[in-house]
C-alpha cells in the first residue's frame, strides 16, 4: 500500500506504519490514547482513558502501565506512585473517595510491606501489611484515644500486644482475633491488676487479682 505521510499514523492515516515518536489513537469503544511511542506500541510518557471512567497520566512501557504514574478512576479513587506490568507496585499513595488514604508499598496490585493508612473516622494504622491485610507488627489507634502497638493477622489483633486506654486501663498479653486470649496483664486506673489467663475477652483459668489496698486473691477464673 501507499506509504503514510509522516507523523499521519496516530490520525487514522495508514495502519501498516510503524508508531515512532507522539501520537494518538482512538479506540471502538471510545477509550484514547495520546502520548509517546515505540516500534508501534505505547512506551515513554503518556495518557490514557478508559471507556469506564478511569485515567492514567504516566509513564509506559510496551502498552503497559510501568513506571511512576497517576491512576483516577470515575468514583473518586486516586492512586499516585509506581507500577510494574500494569499493577500497584513499589511505593504509592492510595486515596478512596470518602477520605481514607493509604501511604506505602505495594505489591502487584495489593499492599504489601510496610505502610500507613487514616481513616475519616481518626482511626491511624502503622505497620506491616501482607495482601492488602494489616499483618505483622502494627501500631493502631483510635478516635475515642485507644492505643494498640502489637501484631496482627488478617487485620485483627492476633499474638502478643499492648492496649492502652485514654482512661488509663491497660492490658499486655496475648490476643486472637481482636479478642484478649492466652495470658496476660490488665491494670486499671486505680491501680487494681489482674496477672492471667484470658478467654475472649474475660478472665479464664488461672490468674492473680491484686487491689490498690493490698488485698489479693489467686485461684481459677471462670468468665471473670
Amino acid at each position: 500500500g501507499p506509504v503514510a505521510a509522516p507523523g499521519n499514523g496516530g490520525n487514522g492515516g495508514n495502519n501498516n506504519q510503524v508508531k515512532n515518536g507522539f501520537f494518538s489513537k482512538t479506540w471502538g469503544d471510545g477509550s484514547r490514547y495520546e502520548g509517546e511511542w515505540k516500534d508501534d506500541m505505547m512506551t515513554g510518557r503518556g495518557y490514557m482513558v478508559w471507556a469506564d471512567g478511569r485515567r492514567y497520566d504516566g509513564e509506559w512501557l510496551e502498552n503497559r502501565c510501568n513506571g511512576r504514574g497517576v491512576l483516577t478512576y470515575k468514583d473518586g479513587r486516586r492512586y499516585q506512585g509506581e507500577y510494574l506490568q500494569d499493577k500497584m507496585h513499589g511505593r504509592g499513595v492510595y486515596v478512596w473517595a470518602e477520605g481514607a488514604r493509604y501511604e506505602g508499598e505495594y505489591l502487584e496490585d495489593k499492599k504489601n510491606g510496610r505502610g500507613v493508612q487514616t481513616w475519616p473516622s481518626g482511626a491511624r494504622y502503622e505497620g506491616e501489611y501482607v495482601d492488602s491485610m494489616q499483618t505483622g507488627y502494627g501500631l493502631m489507634t483510635w478516635a475515642d484515644g485507644r492505643r494498640y502497638e502489637g501484631y496482627w493477622v488478617n487485620s485483627k489483633c492476633t499474638g502478643f500486644g499492648v492496649l492502652a486506654h485514654k482512661d488509663g486501663r491497660r492490658y499486655e498479653g496475648e490476643y486472637v482475633n481482636d479478642k484478649m486470649q492466652g495470658r496476660g496483664v490488665y491494670t486499671w486506673a486505680n491501680g487494681a491488676k489482674y496477672d492471667g489467663e484470658y478467654k475472649d475477652n474475660k478472665k479464664n483459668g488461672r490468674g492473680l487479682h491484686t487491689w490498690p489496698d493490698g488485698s489479693m486473691y489467686e485461684g481459677e477464673y471462670l468468665d471473670g
